[in-house]
């Protein structure tokens, strides 16, 4: 079955894109590996999304974007 990846680049445009047949993807992540059971027909990229690799303190408490890695 054939897979769509739309690369979005925005959070905005990342949440328009979403669907009952679609997964958010993000680096590192592998698909159909060794057989694994994967339904999605599409799937949303979100790695060039700004601002998801950034680590915040705000007032009570501290912000971790999706893509933070373990080194930062």
């Amino acid at each position: 079955m054939d897979k769509e990846f739309i690369s979005a680049k925005s959070s905005e445009e990342a949440l328009e894109q979403i669907s009952e047949q679609s997964a958010y993807f993000a680096g590192g992540t592998e698909i159909e590996r060794l057989g694994s059971r994967v339904h999605e027909t599409s799937f949303v990229l979100i790695g060039s999304i700004p601002g998801l690799d950034g680590i915040s303190e705000e007032e009570d408490f501290v912000r971790i974007g999706a893509m933070v890695s373990f080194t930062k």
